[in-house]
């Protein structure tokens, strides 16, 4: 019975193989015959829909079997599909759809002290970056919160943006903050090769939370950045107001604001009337 028991398992990786090529192919032929078949729309939820008759949009939907770019434009959908043969390998990036648009993606952001990229083309690559900014995170006491348990408005890759091959990080900082924070232009250091402490990145523009040191009467917090042609845009809460500054690229100098009224962070002791979460997709 043993000696049988062996024969079995000895022959039955080929019918498992044989298996497993059946079900690759027919995944593969399932997608091929359904490559056209996508269907796109666009569906009005609130507002004048002749305000977007001047704006194209564009992306792309895909995995490891094929990739859909498609664009809309004037109400109409065009779309293009590619099939992949072999497979890719799927990478998963944690950022927000369509905010990063380098060629690098990027993992988790634990720290921004310790910030990670790395080539879908070269799986073996990273490169690391680190920011520094002078701000302290305060407890509901008032003193200088200790360990590593810091807390954020946002996951850290809200903090991210890039502009050509230029990358640019704010910390999504809470009204427990207080200092001087800021935008800062990425240094990235090839992993490979660097040892040691990694070099502090460059602040291109400042700005202060120290309102936050107050009663309470008064904040700010920071929600996210984002790019938007060559300029930044600076995601705030700010007494009870959404406030977004641009930013010059390249100088660092602040080049406009938009406030909205009536903004308050869902869940805040300082919320009123409707609130909004912090997440959120530019």
């Amino acid at each position: 019975m043993l000696r049988l028991d062996k024969t079995i398992s000895r022959h039955a990786a080929l019918p498992i193989f044989i298996l497993a090529l059946f079900l690759i192919a027919s995944q593969y032929m399932l997608v091929h015959a359904d490559k056209d078949n996508g269907v796109f729309y666009l569906k009005d939820h609130e507002g004048d829909q002749e305000a977007l008759s001047d704006v194209s949009i564009s992306g792309e939907l895909g995995d490891g079997f094929h990739s859909t770019r498609f664009n809309l434009v004037n109400g109409e959908v065009t779309t293009n599909t590619k099939l992949f043969d072999p497979p890719r390998a799927v990478w998963y990036n944690s950022t927000q759809p369509d905010k990063l648009k380098g060629k690098w993606k990027f993992d988790n952001v634990f720290s921004p002290d310790s910030i990670t990229a790395r080539d879908p083309e070269d799986p073996g690559s990273y490169w690391q970056a680190s920011v520094h900014p002078n701000i302290t995170e305060y407890d509901e006491n008032k003193q200088p919160r200790k360990g590593d348990g810091a807390t954020y408005t946002n996951r850290l890759e809200y903090g991210l943006a890039n502009i050509g091959d230029q990358y640019y990080f704010v910390v999504p900082s809470t009204n427990s903050y207080a200092g001087t924070s800021g935008i800062y232009r990425l240094n990235f250091i090839n992993g490979r090769d660097y040892r040691g402490e990694l070099p502090a990145s460059e602040a291109l523009a400042t700005f202060s939370l120290d309102k936050n040191k107050g009663d309470g009467s008064s904040e700010i917090q920071v929600l996210g950045l984002e790019a938007v042609g060559d300029k930044l845009a600076l995601v705030l809460e700010e007494d009870h107001k959404l406030v977004i500054r641009s930013y010059d690229s390249k100088s660092g100098e602040q080049v406009g604001e938009a406030v909205v009224s009536g903004f308050s962070i869902s869940g805040s002791d300082k919320a009123h009337g409707r609130s909004f979460y912090e997440s959120y997709e530019a």
